[in-house]
């Protein structure tokens, strides 16, 4: 009997939160591999760029804990974007930076995640405290 199962054990989401986490466990016969999926929304592209190019440089101490990054870009019906990217009166363009971390052992797991997310609240402190605004 082949035991193959991918389910989400937790999935967490909170409206106003700029970040979206899911974890899964797939167990393959033997072995159970653990991920985390991290969704991290950025109003610019410019900005999920740079925290990309920041973070993606930190690589885990560990072979046992591997970690991916990937940015997308969706277009959200109904509302106007008003700082100059260009897209429809329509449409507002939405840029997700996704983090996907796997590892056999749980423990290293949490591990990493804790230290992207201090990372992460440096950047994101960093791009707060260097934000210019456009005064007209």
């Amino acid at each position: 009997m082949d035991e193959s199962i991918s389910s989400a054990s937790d999935k967490k989401y909170d409206e106003n939160s700029t970040d979206n986490i899911f974890t899964f466990t797939e167990k393959e016969g033997s072995h159970c591999i653990h991920a985390c999926e991290i969704e991290v929304t950025f109003p610019t592209n410019l900005q999920a760029e740079q925290a990309l190019q920041i973070l993606q440089v930190d690589k885990e101490p560990t072979a046992r804990v591997s970690k991916s990054f990937h940015l997308t870009k969706t277009g959200k019906e109904g509302s106007t974007r008003t700082n100059g990217d260009k897209c429809s009166s329509d449409s507002v363009l939405i840029y997700k930076m996704k983090v996907r971390f796997e590892s056999k052992e749980l423990k290293m797991l949490r591990v990493s995640v804790s230290s992207f997310y201090d990372y992460l609240t440096v950047v994101l402190k960093t791009f707060q405290e260097f934000e210019t605004t456009n005064v007209v």
